[in-house]
């Protein structure tokens, strides 16, 4: 139970830092002015962070079933 506590935490602090990734791509984009090609950047840097998120969800879901017993 502890390790899988521990891959738990694990998972949810890696969610956090990723949403807390995507959150500053966004607000950087928001502060660009119309047109501007950084925003091009910007906004392949949010899919691949919106990318990674999905498989780390997936195991954060099993994880929690596993330990439910599901």
């Amino acid at each position: 139970m502890a390790d899988s506590g521990t891959r738990l935490h694990a998972a949810i602090d890696a969610i956090s830092a990723d949403v807390a990734r995507l959150k500053a791509v966004q607000t950087r984009k928001r502060d660009l002015k119309p047109g501007d090609p950084h925003g091009s950047v910007l906004a392949r840097q949010a899919v691949d962070i919106a990318t990674q998120l999905v498989p780390k969800t997936v195991a954060e879901r099993e994880i929690v079933d596993d330990m439910a017993g599901d």
